[in-house]
């Protein structure tokens, strides 16, 4: 315990009104991920993939070749206010859409069992004709 404390003590900053451990929490996982990308990337250039003929592969791999390359390149929707979208970027939009819904309903629907049904509220009735009836 007294080891921790003294790390956040001794990494604390003042850079950009954040403190050192947090700050490096967030960024190194990016950092991480860019430096094994560039990695992944120069060992690709230097030792490139040999190409199969398509004979060679069976018939499902050929499909899911085509469809994952398609799934990135082929376009859906032309001429949207968004520009051209691919299924990648509807599925991205769907699982974004599908999360904001799920949290939005997580909040809502406790809220509505707190709303009491059985209890008319006074106020002014809706459909009242009294004024025309003499």
């Amino acid at each position: 315990m007294e080891y921790k404390a003294g790390a956040i003590k001794d990494t604390r900053s003042d850079f950009l009104n954040l403190s050192g451990p947090y700050y490096l929490m967030y960024t190194l996982p990016v950092f991480l991920f860019a430096i094994l990308t560039l990695v992944y990337l120069e060992l690709l250039r230097k030792y490139p993939e040999r190409e199969q003929r398509t004979s060679e592969l069976p018939k499902w791999s050929r499909f899911w070749a085509k469809f994952s390359n398609a799934m990135w390149t082929q376009s859906i929707l032309v001429g949207t206010p968004m520009g051209i979208l691919t299924a990648a970027d509807l599925a991205l939009i769907t699982v974004v859409g599908f999360g904001f819904l799920l949290l939005f309903c997580n909040r809502l629907l406790p809220a509505l069992d707190l709303v009491d049904h059985t209890q008319m509220k006074p106020g002014r009735e809706r459909y009242s004709f009294s004024y025309c009836i003499q």
